[in-house]
């Protein structure tokens, strides 16, 4: 086993030097970043995080798992939504388990002013956060999640991007993207997406996101619950789709010894040009852009 993670993330980061041509700018500001498994304890994200001076970014996307238990205290939902400034248009919280510990779902939406699962439009920019914690026999909210999908993937037609934020890699079965099950924190490929048969990501989701991307909508799909095994993951499918998985660990706790201080976190960065309407990104060293 340790010998395997130990040639994913040796391969990861030869990929990483390939797909981040720029050198980090400790100046960077504006755009837009993605974190996920960003939590220290129950009730506290990494402290680096705290650091970052994260005004000067333009949005925040969250990818789950923000606390270790960031529902156990209406306290800690404040304190993520106060952190991440999440009532602002175009910042956006895709839930992790860790985030629904204790099923507080009411706090959540009520301090944020943003429901589990919904779809928003800014600056060209169309955002769809998923709720990959569903299950039979939540199937009402399960249909309206995926109602809520599907006429996404049937209207949209004004946005430059289609992004869809999740917490879980539920999209592991799609076709040419590697077996991420060693390689994502929890590997979901087996949600459902309704609770109806055939209804996994690949069978019901992923043909009509290639139906946006092929009307020229560029679709990204980013997932969370990543960093505890490797630091990150991008790959773009024959679709024309891209995947992506990022998540920091305060720990390292999977990682070999002899690769604990050498894995650096990682965090993914967007540039949007909404003249231009394109989204650049790169990974960036978290450690690299803490404020002294």
């Amino acid at each position: 086993m340790k010998k395997l993670i130990f040639k994913i993330v040796i391969s990861s980061y030869c990929l990483l030097l390939v797909a981040c041509q720029k050198e980090t700018d400790h100046s960077i500001k504006g755009g837009i970043l993605f974190l996920g498994h960003t939590y220290q304890s129950e009730t506290e994200v990494d402290e680096r995080l705290v650091k970052l001076g994260l005004d000067r970014y333009e949005h925040i996307w969250l990818g789950g798992d923000i606390c270790g238990a960031s529902d156990r205290k209406r306290s800690t939902v404040e304190y993520v939504n106060n952190l991440f400034n999440l009532n602002k248009a175009g910042n956006h919280w895709a839930l992790g388990n860790h985030d629904i510990h204790d099923n507080n779902y009411h706090w959540i939406e009520e301090v944020t002013g943003k429901p589990e699962f919904y779809t928003e439009y800014n600056d060209g920019l169309t955002v769809m956060v998923i709720n990959t914690n569903l299950y039979e026999p939540e199937c009402d909210r399960l249909a309206a999640q995926y109602e809520m999908f599907k006429n996404v993937c049937d209207t949209i037609s004004e946005s430059s991007h289609l992004v869809v934020l999740s917490h879980h890699v539920v999209w592991n079965h799609v076709r040419e993207i590697p077996n991420l099950w060693e390689r994502a924190n929890a590997n979901k490929p087996f949600w459902e997406a309704r609770c109806e048969p055939n209804s996994r990501f690949e069978q019901v989701m992923y043909d009509q996101l290639i139906e946006v991307q092929n009307r020229g909508v560029q679709v990204l799909i980013l997932a969370g619950d990543y960093g505890q095994k490797e630091k990150f993951f991008q790959q773009k499918a024959n679709s024309g789709i891209w995947f992506f998985g990022s998540g920091i660990d305060h720990s390292n706790r999977y990682m070999p010894d002899s690769l604990k201080d050498s894995a650096k976190d990682l965090i993914l960065f967007f540039q949007h040009d909404k003249v231009e309407k394109t989204l650049d990104w790169q990974f960036l060293d978290l450690d690299s852009l803490v404020q002294k």
